[in-house]
């Protein structure tokens, strides 16, 4: 192969688009008619031929990828057209290739592995209502595939031995256990490397301009996300939390299971698929400093994104329509009517991020369908702020105030059909909830958010977006 490492392996960040939800090629072209070809995103079927037609154009390419997986047939067949033309695949220390996308990276001749990049396997699976059975006629297939690339059993077996919910994670200290050899970028600085002969060099992966960076170690199946003292980014970020596993543990905390899990899991790939808020929680982290030094400092971290997310959801609603506010307003109310007391004091009153996973549980009992609404509408309302677009919609203070009027009313009115002894200890919460007693405490948020969800008319549009803003505030 052509190749120059430093000059063109870099311009596969430069090639990467924004999102990842569904898989992009993209290519540049060299005088000497070879090319960069860079595949992201969920594989799907068709992206095959799509890859075919690229190849057909460059007798000489390097593949570099960045993608969860996806459908295992288009995912073979590209390999095998990886293999036919001879080209090197890559992941680079910005990347994370898994899954089916893992597969496709077997086919290079070399592959390369940079240092901070993620190669990992599972077995082949099939989602039988949320769940993930294991397959033995894809892994049939991989194993297949992989003899046709000349791997050994060992390959095969490190390939197909996770289960659906874990990774095999490919590194240097285990390439010869695994049965799969790969190259990485020489580690050792140029300076010391001067007076080596070309021959002795060549046969070392091409060397990377950059500093030296220590050899790639398999991220930990769970938080923390990122090691103390590293500089967090959106690609850091985007390589832990992109990891399957790390989205099928998460998912498994919600207290969701079934067909509500896999929606919650979902929720959770499209959010940290998107680059500009992983970029937006990356700034936030690295903000926070010396907050997060020490042992602990990953878990601090998680726990700190968590939280940021959460602001993320009621500054982006700021920017939306004043319908998405009210279905958002409206779940919320039907959420408080149905939670017990012990639920509405975790949801509405805890400062525990815990208390989030709570809430998509009360959500979740109106059905799928609620879920899967009141999820949608996080992300929108997230994704608007990381945009910061559209514009946030601003209140003038006669406007507060006239929402603010009817919201009173609407309240009071709520309260009057409530029996004597409620309509006593609900005031007397609204007057003062820090001092109010739990039990009295939900019963005015209900009252509260029935009140927001139920107004009809402009006035209704005006306490909605100050709620909105009290909430963000």
């Amino acid at each position: 192969m052509s190749f120059h490492w430093p000059s063109k392996i870099f311009w596969l960040a430069a090639l990467a688009p924004a999102t990842l939800d569904a898989a992009e090629f993209h290519h540049r072209a060299y005088d000497d008619g070879s090319a960069i070809i860079l595949i992201s995103g969920e594989i799907k079927a068709g992206d095959d031929s799509k890859f075919r037609e690229l190849s057909v154009r460059f007798p000489d390419a390097m593949v570099g990828l960045d993608s969860s997986g996806g459908a295992i047939v288009p995912a073979l067949e590209i390999g095998r057209q990886i293999r036919l033309r001879g080209y090197s695949t890559v992941v680079t220390s910005s990347s994370v290739c898994t899954s089916a996308c893992a597969l496709i990276w077997l086919a290079g001749t070399p592959r390369y592995l940079d240092q901070g990049g993620g190669v990992g396997f599972h077995a082949t699976y099939k989602d039988q209502g949320g769940r993930l059975v294991e397959t033995g006629v894809g892994n049939a297939l991989v194993g297949h595939y992989l003899s046709q690339l000349s791997l050994s059993e060992r390959a095969v077996v490190f390939a197909t031995s996770a289960s659906p919910y874990e990774i095999s994670w490919l590194n240097y200290g285990n390439r010869i256990s695994s049965g799969i050899e790969f190259s990485i970028p020489d580690p050792e600085p140029q300076s010391s490397r001067s007076s080596q002969k070309t021959s002795q060099s060549s046969a070392r992966a091409p060397a990377l301009s950059s500093p030296p960076l220590p050899i790639y170690t398999p991220p930990a199946p769970i938080p923390p996300p990122v090691r103390a003292s590293t500089k967090y980014t959106a690609a850091s970020l985007r390589a832990e939390f992109g990891r399957p596993q790390f989205v099928e543990t998460t998912a498994s905390k919600s207290g969701l299971v079934g067909t509500q899990r896999a929606i919650f899991a979902e929720h959770l790939r499209a959010i940290y698929g998107n680059e500009k808020y992983l970029a937006r929680i990356a700034s936030e982290l690295n903000a926070a400093g010396s907050a997060l030094s020490g042992e602990n400092a990953g878990a601090v971290a998680f726990e700190l994104a968590a939280g940021l997310a959460q602001k993320l959801i009621y500054a982006g609603f700021r920017r939306l329509s004043d319908d998405d506010i009210h279905k958002f307003i409206t779940a919320m109310a039907t959420a408080s009517i149905d939670a017990s007391v012990q639920e509405c004091g975790s949801i509405f009153y805890s400062t525990d991020n815990k208390s989030a996973t709570l809430e998509f549980q009360v959500v979740g009992r109106q059905g799928d369908d609620a879920l899967r609404e009141y999820l949608a509408l996080m992300r929108k309302a997230i994704f608007a702020e990381v945009e910061r677009s559209p514009s946030v919609v601003r209140l003038s203070a006669t406007q507060a105030e006239a929402g603010e009027a009817a919201a009173t009313d609407e309240m009071l009115r709520i309260i009057a059909t409530l029996p004597d002894g409620d309509q006593a200890a609900i005031s007397e919460a609204m007057a003062d909830m820090d001092a109010a007693k739990l039990p009295n405490k939900c019963a005015a948020m209900t009252v509260v958010l029935t009140a927001a969800s139920t107004m009809r008319g402009i006035a209704g549009d005006w306490y909605r977006r100050r709620f909105i803003e009290m909430s963000h505030e």
